[in-house]
């Protein structure tokens, strides 16, 4: 073989190699990338989860202040959840998990009967196929650790529970059968998944600087006010 065809050869095949290293650099880039991403959503998860349990830990047996859920959306964090169902076609925290309560369709036109006997209506949106939803109860009138227990078609025994902690935390219990009905869950998943909740407050999310985003109840990394917003025209009546 000429010499001149050996150094074109020999160059193709550089040209080649260089090909390949820079390929196997960006898959690497993209894996290492998302699993920094990953590991951020799951700190974000867990200072989320730690909010919450400072406000349980803060009641300490007692009374906590009034609070009052109407026309209310709390998202939901908990960590076993994350772990699941996790992907990640968005970058931060794709994982649709929020609770919603809103009075009874008629207590508007009567009037809202006195704190203590107000209703509520509850529902809960999740990454999976489930919808489960709450009766009709009772806002309690103060915070607390009490525990409300809420039965589901899917599980009649005892299948949701929640403590209201304060107007922007709550703890909620859902079986794993609720979780991921109408399927049947898969065995390696708890019996029971806890979800710390922390209020929407779209007028301080709004109107927030960064500095004061530490400070505030903060909705989830991919959803916008306006998206927030969509959630509160959801047109089903709740049963």
């Amino acid at each position: 073989m000429p010499l001149q065809q050996i150094h074109e050869s020999s160059q193709d095949r550089g040209s080649s190699e260089e090909t390949m290293d820079s390929e196997w650099e960006r898959e690497e880039k993209m894996r290492y990338d998302e699993e920094m991403s990953i590991a951020e959503a799951r700190r974000l998860e867990a200072r989320r989860v730690d909010e919450v349990k400072r406000t349980y830990e803060s009641l300490e047996g007692q009374r906590g202040p009034r609070i009052s859920l109407a026309d209310s959306l709390f998202s939901l964090y908990c960590l076993e959840y994350f772990d699941d169902i996790y992907n990640t076609d968005c970058q931060h925290d794709p994982l649709i998990k929020y609770v919603r309560f809103e009075h009874q369709p008629g207590n508007r036109k009567d009037g809202l009967p006195p704190a203590g006997r107000r209703r509520v209506n509850g529902k809960v949106f999740l990454d999976t196929a489930a919808e489960p939803t709450f009766k009709p109860f009772v806002v309690p009138r103060y915070a607390s650790k009490e525990l409300i227990r809420q039965r589901s078609s899917h599980d009649r025994k005892n299948a949701m529970a929640i403590r209201f902690l304060s107007d922007d935390h709550l703890i909620f219990r859902l079986s794993r059968k609720v979780v991921f009905a109408p399927e049947l869950p898969p065995p390696d998943v708890p019996e029971d998944f806890v979800f710390y909740g922390i209020r929407h407050r779209k007028e301080l999310v709004l109107e927030e600087t960064p500095a004061q985003t530490s400070l505030q109840p903060s909705q989830s990394s991919c959803e916008t006010p306006f998206d927030i917003l969509d959630w509160w025209r959801h047109p089903e009546i709740m049963i």
